[in-house]
């Protein structure tokens, strides 16, 4: 079952030019946007940030991983796990991730 949190990660790697970040399209519906995923009953947010990685990157688990310092709220009704929550909950804490990749060109 989801808690009522997610979880935001913006993937990353160095190059020459500076960081570069990952944005990818949704298959769904074509939009574009970062990782992100709810967190199941029985993770932790750095768990459910590694686990959304990998299903929907395919990226290693192993990569690092780093806690931005930044929370923000989404509104209780986006959730379709929202009617399971405490009612007087009224947004659902978005917690912000990085994960950094290696270099251009190498494995990770």
């Amino acid at each position: 079952m989801r808690q009522p949190l997610a979880v935001l990660i913006f993937l990353f790697r160095s190059s020459v030019f500076g960081p570069e970040y990952a944005v990818l399209k949704r298959a769904d519906d074509g939009d574009w946007q970062s990782v992100s995923g709810g967190v199941e009953v029985g993770e932790d947010l750095a768990m459910a940030a590694r686990r959304e990685v990998v299903e929907e990157t395919g990226l290693s688990r192993d990569n690092p991983m780093y806690k931005l310092d930044m929370v923000s709220g989404v509104a209780r009704e986006a959730f379709a796990a929202s009617s399971l929550w405490p009612s007087d909950l009224r947004q659902a804490p978005w917690s912000l991730a990085g994960s950094r990749r290696g270099r251009p060109g190498a494995k990770s």
